[in-house]
């Protein structure tokens, strides 16, 4: 179990890279113990976005929302947020929304979601140009669901580990 929940914390640390040194609205959350929500509401950066959440233990709840203006300015990615979560039963919810920046074929909202222990759910939207979404699984019963809208190269990587898990991904 240990295992993995290592290779879970650096899967979204490769993920993260340099972004979660760029300016802008930052938040990180950290809980333990079972039951807890954290709820991020990031609005209108132009230097973008940046959410961690880390939980552990059972039945928690993560629900983060980004949204950008689109300026040019500031980070490559627009929005950027992760989700480490170990216990049965956790629950985490990404949308992310980048407004503006259409031609522009840097990442506008990138999501990595890690999730050891039974019955998780993961579900991610992102909406703007060129999207990039991971979600990490590791035990049984896992539900992912991934929908992209935009007109770039969308990226979507689900690997989950266990039996009777589900994966959906809409681009």
């Amino acid at each position: 179990m240990l295992r993995k929940f290592a290779l879970g914390v650096s899967f979204v640390a490769l993920l993260s890279g340099g972004a979660l040194a760029a300016p802008g609205n930052q938040s990180t959350v950290t809980q333990a113990n079972e039951g807890n929500a954290a709820s991020v509401d990031q609005d209108q950066s132009i230097f973008g976005s940046i959410s961690a959440v880390d939980q552990s233990g059972g039945s928690q709840t993560a629900t983060i929302l980004q949204t950008d203006d689109g300026s040019p300015v500031g980070a490559v990615f627009a929005n950027d947020s992760s989700v480490t979560q170990s216990g049965d039963s956790n629950t985490a919810t990404i949308t992310q929304r980048s407004l503006g920046a259409e031609d522009d074929d840097a990442s506008q909202n990138t999501s990595a979601v890690v999730q050891s222990g039974a019955g998780g759910i993961a579900t991610v939207l992102q909406v703007g140009q060129a999207s990039t979404s991971s979600i990490l699984q590791l035990d049984n019963d896992q539900i992912a669901y991934v929908e992209q809208r935009g007109a770039g190269v969308e990226s979507s990587v689900i690997e989950q580990d266990g039996g009777g898990n589900t994966a959906d991904v809409f681009q």
